[in-house]
């Protein structure tokens, strides 16, 4: 069976940090990211199916300061492993901060190489996003996963090298794919970027 990479263990590190930050700061407001939280993931899209979803719990939510949130888990026909796609909304302070470069190490994960900032077209807007491959030995092997991610806070989807300007806007939405059991890094990270383009519109329509 397919393994499939939950994202709930990595927030669930970022609760602590995110909520002392922002009481600290004092820099959390709540207004609406420009994200549609009132939609339904679609079951398929593509040759994509959704297969599961990873859900993170109501107390896990609230203590991140999550305030909206879309979560499910896409196969596709054609390329082996899934990709678990998670949007977060809310306050900007939590949401800014707190990579998986930072966090994923807290969960037994190593950054294989250097994060990478890339630029990716969706329709007639860019879609900006890092990209960082992770990998943990189990007792079945090696899990090697690819993680995009990304932030909006005006329509656009945007990936500073340093995110923490970003803590300034009112709120923020934060998308994570994370790819898992892929042969290819290229296949897997071009699978994820067509999934993006079939699930953007549907993000973004209010």
């Amino acid at each position: 069976m397919t393994r499939v990479v939950a994202l709930g263990g990595v927030l669930a590190l970022l609760i602590l940090d995110g909520v002392f930050s922002g009481v600290v700061t004092g820099r959390w407001t709540d207004n609406s990211p420009p994200v549609n939280f009132d939609m339904v993931l679609p079951d398929r899209i593509g040759d994509f199916v959704r297969v599961d979803a990873t859900k993170l719990t109501d107390r896990q939510l609230a203590a991140a300061q999550i305030n909206r949130s879309l979560e499910a888990v896409y196969r596709c026909a054609s390329s082996p492993g899934a990709i678990s796609v998670f949007v977060a909304g809310g306050p900007s302070g939590p949401l800014s901060v707190h990579t998986p470069d930072i966090c994923y190490p807290g969960t037994g994960f190593e950054l294989e190489s250097p994060i990478v900032g890339k630029t990716a077209v969706l329709g007639d807007k860019n879609f900006e996003y890092r990209k960082g491959v992770f990998s943990r030995k189990s007792a079945d092997g090696v899990n090697r996963i690819l993680v995009l991610w990304t932030w909006n806070a005006d329509g656009m989807w945007t990936a500073p090298e340093n995110p923490r300007w970003l803590a300034s806007k009112p709120s923020l939405a934060k998308l994570y794919m994370v790819h898992s059991n892929f042969d290819s890094e290229a296949a897997a990270e071009d699978n994820c970027l067509r999934l993006m383009r079939s699930l953007n519109k549907l993000l973004l329509e209010k």
